[in-house]
Protein backbone atom coordinates (compact mmCIF):
# COMPACT_ATOMS: atom_id res chain seq x y z
CA UNK A 1 0.00 0.00 0.00
CA UNK A 2 1.21 3.28 -1.04
CA UNK A 3 1.05 6.39 1.21
CA UNK A 4 -1.21 7.81 -1.28
CA UNK A 5 -3.26 5.44 -0.28
CA UNK A 6 -3.45 5.83 2.99
CA UNK A 7 -6.30 8.07 4.70
CA UNK A 8 -5.44 7.44 8.14
CA UNK A 9 -9.58 7.46 8.99
CA UNK A 10 -9.62 11.01 7.23
CA UNK A 11 -12.05 11.37 4.83
CA UNK A 12 -11.20 11.30 1.18
CA UNK A 13 -12.64 13.70 -1.47
CA UNK A 14 -12.30 12.12 -5.32
CA UNK A 15 -12.33 15.24 -8.14
CA UNK A 16 -13.39 13.46 -11.72
CA UNK A 17 -11.80 15.82 -14.50
CA UNK A 18 -14.09 14.33 -16.95
CA UNK A 19 -17.25 13.10 -16.86
CA UNK A 20 -17.21 9.45 -16.26
CA UNK A 21 -19.33 6.82 -18.59
CA UNK A 22 -21.75 5.76 -15.85
CA UNK A 23 -22.56 9.44 -15.25
CA UNK A 24 -23.69 9.41 -19.30
CA UNK A 25 -25.46 6.38 -18.91
CA UNK A 26 -27.25 7.73 -16.18
CA UNK A 27 -28.65 10.76 -17.33
CA UNK A 28 -29.40 9.44 -20.62
CA UNK A 29 -31.67 6.86 -18.76
CA UNK A 30 -33.24 9.26 -16.65
CA UNK A 31 -34.26 11.14 -20.30
CA UNK A 32 -35.86 7.50 -20.86
CA UNK A 33 -37.69 7.49 -17.47
CA UNK A 34 -38.82 11.29 -18.00
CA UNK A 35 -40.26 10.56 -22.13
CA UNK A 36 -42.24 7.38 -20.64
CA UNK A 37 -43.86 9.04 -17.66
CA UNK A 38 -44.58 12.23 -20.72
CA UNK A 39 -46.03 9.26 -23.13
CA UNK A 40 -48.37 8.20 -20.81
CA UNK A 41 -50.14 11.61 -20.66
CA UNK A 42 -49.81 12.70 -24.32
CA UNK A 43 -51.07 12.20 -27.58
CA UNK A 44 -49.67 10.68 -30.79
CA UNK A 45 -48.65 13.96 -32.39
CA UNK A 46 -46.97 15.19 -28.85
CA UNK A 47 -45.18 11.79 -28.57
CA UNK A 48 -43.46 12.07 -32.12
CA UNK A 49 -42.26 16.25 -31.15
CA UNK A 50 -40.96 14.75 -28.06
CA UNK A 51 -39.21 11.84 -28.82
CA UNK A 52 -37.66 13.95 -31.37
CA UNK A 53 -36.56 16.25 -28.31
CA UNK A 54 -35.86 13.61 -26.65
CA UNK A 55 -33.28 11.95 -28.86
CA UNK A 56 -31.69 15.65 -29.10
CA UNK A 57 -31.25 15.99 -25.65
CA UNK A 58 -29.51 12.32 -25.39
CA UNK A 59 -27.57 12.99 -28.24
CA UNK A 60 -26.16 16.17 -26.65
CA UNK A 61 -25.92 14.28 -23.11
CA UNK A 62 -23.78 11.46 -24.45
CA UNK A 63 -21.24 13.49 -27.34
CA UNK A 64 -18.12 13.94 -24.94
CA UNK A 65 -17.86 10.54 -24.68
CA UNK A 66 -19.64 8.98 -27.36
CA UNK A 67 -19.53 10.91 -29.94
CA UNK A 68 -20.40 7.93 -33.08
CA UNK A 69 -23.47 7.00 -30.59
CA UNK A 70 -24.62 10.59 -30.37
CA UNK A 71 -24.35 11.11 -34.27
CA UNK A 72 -26.79 8.55 -34.72
CA UNK A 73 -29.21 9.64 -31.82
CA UNK A 74 -29.14 13.00 -34.07
CA UNK A 75 -30.10 11.23 -37.24
CA UNK A 76 -32.49 9.00 -35.33
CA UNK A 77 -33.98 12.36 -34.26
CA UNK A 78 -34.26 13.51 -37.76
CA UNK A 79 -35.68 10.75 -39.11
CA UNK A 80 -38.53 11.42 -36.17
CA UNK A 81 -39.05 15.10 -37.19
CA UNK A 82 -39.44 14.13 -41.10
CA UNK A 83 -42.10 11.42 -40.11
CA UNK A 84 -43.81 14.08 -37.72
CA UNK A 85 -43.79 16.83 -41.25
CA UNK A 86 -41.93 19.38 -40.14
Amino acid sequence: MTSASMTFGRPTRVVLSRPSRGLAFVESSAGVLRALLRGWRSSPAQDARRHAEDLLERARLMEPTQPSYAADLRAAAALAQNADGR
